[in-house]
């Protein structure tokens, strides 16, 4: 059976979270480290994957298979209507850039459209299409938005026919349909991410890193020491980090950090190293995902710097988790899709494929930070 880009198994279970039109969180807090109470998160977000949240102006947002919001401040999540509806099939992708969130959904006739929501009005853009493709990825680096658009994608019994081709536009409702300058137009692999940093764009696939100064002059970057193996990630903070994985042997998570030369690092039991996150430079943050064929893999993320990372699980409030017991009992063990630091208002999202084991496990948590101590994370 074919795998849809980025899409999970409990990402497809999430939809029975997704029947009603809006949640009210009446989560439990952490009175202290010692005592705890139960997490109650909101419905939509139980046993159900999130894949990226974002901020815009005073609401945020979060991508599961449909699109939630709530304002800041409050702790009730909506369904969000594009294209002027909620019954479209299902979210494929999205993209924030801090004012325009971009989306790709398949309408209630399965046809794929891509809109952007800008200045609270949704917008259709004409993006890249071809028969039987849709535009599964999104991305936003400096300024401009970035799609990926999969062939065949529709014809689920064969994977080998798939292609993807990387398109871009200036952002906002200008087209999304002038092909960047890789090499591997039409390629078989597909797109892990685009960042911007050092003067350049950075994209990569799951096969191989691409820079430029600008997406048309993009091309097949290759430095002493580079990434090997298949990437999983790919982000800018301080400096470039990309992370890959051995999926033949189910082992070797490496991070990779370009800061002048490459250095590289193992982190982690094994796992895939699916997420990358920031808070500060001494708050690099590297969420586990799973792989199936690896009993190792354990979920969950590291924090620290380049030179130290350490897991998670931690029992001091200087760590984003607070405590070993809040740890293991929301965020530990399950795969990390995404993070998202919303330094306004110190705020941290997680973004996480919780599975179906349990009903108290959900798809999104927070936690903030006061000074120097972290609140510990609960259940959105």
């Amino acid at each position: 059976m074919k795998t849809i880009h980025r899409a999970t198994l409990a990402s497809i279970l999430a939809a029975v979270a997704l029947l009603a039109s809006s949640c009210n969180n009446a989560y439990g807090v952490f009175s202290s480290i010692q005592k705890e109470t139960k997490q109650e998160g909101s419905d939509c977000f139980k046993k159900a994957a999130v894949m990226d949240a974002y901020r815009i102006g005073s609401n945020y947002y979060a991508r599961g298979l449909k699109l939630w919001t709530r304002a800041v401040g409050s702790t009730s999540w909506s369904l969000v209507p594009i294209g002027g509806t909620t019954k479209y099939q299902r979210l494929l992708a999205s993209a924030c850039d801090g004012t325009n969130l971009y989306v790709s959904i398949l309408d209630s006739g399965g046809s794929n459209k891509v809109y952007v929501l800008s200045s609270g009005t949704w917008s259709e853009i004409t993006a890249a299409s071809a028969s039987g493709a849709w535009i599964d990825a999104l991305y936003c680096a400096n300024g401009l938005v970035f799609a990926q658009l999969h062939a065949n994608v529709a014809n689920d019994d064969d994977e080998t026919d798939d292609t993807y081709t990387l398109y871009y536009s200036t952002g906002g409702t200008a087209a999304l349909t002038t092909a960047t300058g890789l090499s591997t137009m039409g390629s078989a692999d597909s797109f892990v991410g685009v960042a911007y940093g050092d003067s350049n764009y950075w994209c990569a696939t799951r096969s191989a890193l691409f820079q430029g100064a600008t997406p048309a002059a993009i091309s097949a970057y290759s430095a002493t020491g580079g990434p090997g193996s298949t990437i999983t990630s790919i982000a800018y903070f301080d400096y470039l980090y990309v992370s890959t994985y051995d999926y033949s042997e189910a082992d070797y998570p490496y991070l990779y950090c370009l800061n002048g030369t490459w250095s590289h690092k193992e982190i982690g039991s094994g796992g895939p190293l699916a997420a990358l996150g920031y808070v500060s430079t001494t708050k690099v943050l590297v969420g586990e995902g799973y792989d199936d064929n690896n009993t190792d893999t354990d979920g969950g993320y590291y924090e620290g710097t380049f030179s130290s990372f350490v897991t998670g699980e931690q029992d001091d409030t200087s760590y984003v988790t607070c405590s070993e017991s809040i740890y293991s009992t929301t965020v530990g063990d399950k795969a990390v899709n995404a993070f998202f630091w919303d330094s306004a208002n110190s705020t941290l999202f997680i973004c996480l494929s919780p599975g179906t084991a349990s009903s108290t496990y959900f798809g999104l948590y927070s936690t903030t930070l006061s000074g120097s101590a972290w609140s510990g994370w609960k259940a959105e």
